[in-house]
């Protein structure tokens, strides 16, 4: 049996192994296997699921992965839009153009 002592023990070396495994993480490994992953999907397409306007699932359907360079995504995003999505940024709590958006409706990504 484990009294308590013991618990409160293993527990702190627990939590203070997974954060010092967690400073060990290399991130020149981590980017060389997303490299090397990316380079053997450039040519697979993406599958998504398509809905029609009423919001009925209408399937699957494959379509080509989109590869733009830095310029163009900065060409067709803003500045706010770019740091989300291509620099995993995020927008200030409680100021999006949606935030206080109550219309009832089906909302829809539109892909350009």
């Amino acid at each position: 049996m484990v009294d308590r002592r013991q618990f409160l023990t293993s527990s702190a070396l627990a939590v203070a192994g997974a954060g010092l495994a967690a400073c060990f993480k290399s991130p020149v490994v981590g980017a060389a296997t997303s490299a090397n992953t990316n380079a053997a999907d450039d040519n697979k397409p993406v599958t998504i699921v398509k809905f029609d306007d009423a919001g009925k699932k209408l399937g699957r359907v494959e379509v080509p992965k989109v590869r733009k360079t830095e310029a163009e995504w900065r060409k067709q995003l803003t500045p706010l839009q770019f740091e989300v999505t291509r620099e995993q940024g995020t927008e200030t709590a409680f100021t999006g153009d949606t935030y206080n958006l109550h219309d009832k409706g089906l909302y829809r990504l539109h892909l350009l």
